[in-house]
């Protein structure tokens, strides 16, 4: 007898490299239908879209689609070749990339009519009663068999016969507190992909779901009315058994729970992944999303953690209007303070994420959001600007009429490229004025963003920006005054970067999708697009400026020059020294096994104190000179290499350091050592 053929699909774009996760939505659904409909079905998962389309021989029942707003024009490329090729196939959608309510899954299937049926909420029991359904009178042809009949199944929305009238039954799930759905990685179904390593995938595991907050620029608290339901401790601690012994190559493990920490077994979530840290060697670091209200549980899981994850306390501003307007009055300003300054007396460092574009927020109270974050003590402030996702409360029509939000599309890095003969790029839709924020407000803050992600975020610059503060001018201050375009005759190297930069800040943006399109889809620019990518600016600032030394010196220059002019009675051979210390302690590129030295003055020494290791050892005599050594270590270079070998498939030298910057910015720095030659005394 004939099986029903399903594909799952959670694609991405796979022409060039970028941080994807492995399918573990789909996997869940793959798992919960196989338990219950093993001999009945033949599933196949698909993340790369070639795979799926070498695939549609086959003829499948059903091709089941993963919808984000990053791969929503390369689901309709694909489900166009899906018609082509096999019309009769049931087209199913399912993910958070709609609006909520029954108003705006109707105009999501009057809008796409290449799409069958959405599957709304937690996509496994859906799909369990849908399957359930057809198999039922398989093997009948799938779709036209299914909307001749019009069943009413639950969480399953669709558009009857003539498309006037839509058929949904919304049913939440009530399985309790806990999560019952068997493990795809348990099952073996996601080591595939996992250890892929011509597209590396990053593991993801989920120890539970739901969100009681309702952020609203966030879709992540749109499910299961903002209950937060666990999987079984034991079935975690085996996922991350299996995929700590499964590993072949170093990985980044990402926890997808929107608030880890708010059950008091996250605690033992965290000794079990540093107790396999140290079993295993492959773990390179841990991405989680903490609990907001949950300090002194949160400090526990960084302290056992160390190393592998650097606490976060996203707070998005600081200012208690705009928190309000963005849904977020429960958090709690002096909640931060206590949980930055105890992170920071323990040596750790910690970081927030900022938005630029809030409701609410002006120019200069997105720059003072960055000063006080640093005045609490964050090590940096990630800063982005605001994606109107569907689903989200603030991309509803009378959240943007309210605040007079205006958009403009943005093509998302790496996700372009040619399927099945059509031509595909993704777009970010982003807030670019408000009520409270002109556009040229946020265009003028883009260059600033770009130094204060290269010199304090990277910590290119760090030491000279300590050194600033330290001498009467904030940091934040000082970024703000070198944020344009240097003289040319001076900076010649510097100034054509920033003019680039400058040039491509206020080009990258488009006022609709379709003229971005007009654009991009031109067939010069789309091979253009395709081949060099479309880098995020300040990652490609950056990653030039990594490994091109004469623009790296002359930004340094640049930067100390406003220090000079700013700072009265400054010692300017410490200030030099600082500059030579910021250039030569990067690895060269491609990398070379050497070390180097540099000769600084003891009062330069003492500046550079926490940038050289055991420096606190030394006892320096006054108006001595110290040689600091810059240690090449093999065999993190060769960690280094093999990440960048793993990230430079396309060989794009800059585009592998823009993808490794993405999680591991600290690697590009060698230690610093002060020397036994130098003049100092053991203390």
């Amino acid at each position: 007898m004939r099986k029903l053929k399903i594909f799952l699909a959670d694609l991405v774009h796979s022409r060039r490299i970028y941080n994807y996760a492995v399918p573990l939505n789909i996997g869940y659904i793959a798992e919960s239908i196989k338990v219950k409909f093993y001999k009945e079905t033949d599933l196949s998962l698909f993340k790369f879209p070639d795979d799926l389309l070498k695939a549609l021989k086959d003829k499948p029942d059903i091709v089941a689609f993963s919808n984000y707003d990053w791969n929503v024009n390369l689901n309709k490329a694909v489900i166009s070749v899906v018609h082509d090729v096999s019309p009769h196939t049931l087209i199913i959608m399912g993910g958070p990339n709609i609006r909520k309510g029954r108003k705006g899954i109707m105009e999501f299937l009057q809008e796409r009519c290449d799409v069958d049926i959405y599957v709304v909420n937690e996509g496994e029991d859906g799909m369990c009663s849908l399957v359930e359904f057809i198999l039922g009178s398989f093997p009948n042809e799938v779709k036209n068999l299914f909307f001749k009949e019009n069943p009413s199944l639950p969480n399953i929305a669709y558009l009857s016969d003539k498309r006037k009238e839509m058929v949904f039954l919304e049913q939440r799930n009530n399985n309790g507190n806990i999560i019952t759905y068997p493990s795809p990685w348990l099952s073996g179904t996601l080591t595939p992909y996992f250890n892929n390593s011509s597209f590396p995938l990053f593991p993801l595991i989920e120890t539970n779901r739901g969100c009681p907050h309702q952020c609203a620029f966030c879709t992540w608290g749109s499910f299961e009315d903002n209950k937060v339901r666990k999987f079984p401790l034991d079935v975690v601690f085996e996922e991350l058994c299996y995929i700590f012994e499964k590993a072949e190559n170093d990985f980044h493990l990402i926890i997808a729970d929107a608030n880890f920490g708010i059950f008091g077994r996250d605690v033992e979530i965290a000794r079990e992944i540093k107790r396999l840290a140290g079993k295993y060697s492959k773990i390179t670091s841990v991405e989680i999303f903490s609990s907001k209200n949950t300090v002194k549980r949160n400090l526990e899981i960084y302290s056992i953690l160390g190393d592998l994850a650097m606490p976060t306390f996203a707070v998005q501003s600081f200012n208690k209007d705009v928190l309000r307007n963005a849904g977020r009055s429960n958090i709690r300003l002096d909640s931060i303070q206590q949980f930055v300054g105890t992170v920071n007396k323990k040596g750790l460092k910690v970081y927030t994420d900022l938005l630029i574009g809030l409701p609410g927020e002006t120019k200069e109270s997105h720059v003072n959001n960055i000063k006080t974050a640093n005045h609490y003590g964050f090590d940096h402030a990630q800063i982005g600007e605001v994606r109107l996702l569907k689903g989200s409360r603030i991309e509803e029509d009378d959240y943007v009429k309210k605040y007079g939000i205006e958009t403009r599309w943005r093509v998302i890095p790496s996700a372009m490229g040619e399927y099945g003969g059509k031509r595909v790029v993704e777009y970010e839709n982003c807030i670019m004025k408000t009520y409270s924020m002109s556009y040229e407000d946020i265009l003028d803050l883009r260059l600033f963003h770009g130094y204060l992600f290269l010199l304090h975020r990277v910590g290119i610059g760090q030491p000279i920006l300590d050194f600033s503060d330290n001498n009467g001018l904030n940091f934040v201050d000082l970024i703000m005054r070198i944020a344009k375009r240097p003289p040319e005759a001076d900076y010649p190297l510097l100034f054509k970067q920033i003019d680039h930069y400058l040039e491509n800040a206020n080009s990258e943006w488009f006022e609709t999708e379709e003229q971005a399109n007009a654009y991009y889809l031109r067939d010069n620019i789309f091979k253009k697009l395709v081949k060099d990518g479309f880098t995020k600016l300040n990652y490609d600032f950056a990653a030039k400026v990594i490994t091109h030394v004469p623009l790296r010196r002359e930004l340094l220059c640049w930067v100390a020059c406003n220090v000079q002019e700013n700072i009265i009675d400054l010692d300017v051979s410490v200030l030099g020294d600082l500059v030579e210390f910021c250039n030569a302690r990067i690895y060269s590129f491609p990398l070379k096994d050497s070390s180097s030295s540099l000769n600084v003055s003891s009062k330069s020494f003492l500046e550079l104190a926490k940038f050289v290791k055991d420096a606190s050892l030394y006892k320096i005599p006054k108006d001595s000179n110290v040689k600091i050594m810059f240690i090449y270590d093999r065999q993190k270079a060769r960690v280094l290499s093999d990440k960048i070998k793993n990230y430079n498939v396309s060989n794009d030298m800059l585009l592998a350091i823009q993808v490794l910057l993405q999680t591991a910015y600290k690697e590009i720095y060698m230690d610093a050592m002060a020397t036994q030659q130098t003049q100092f005394q053991n203390l």
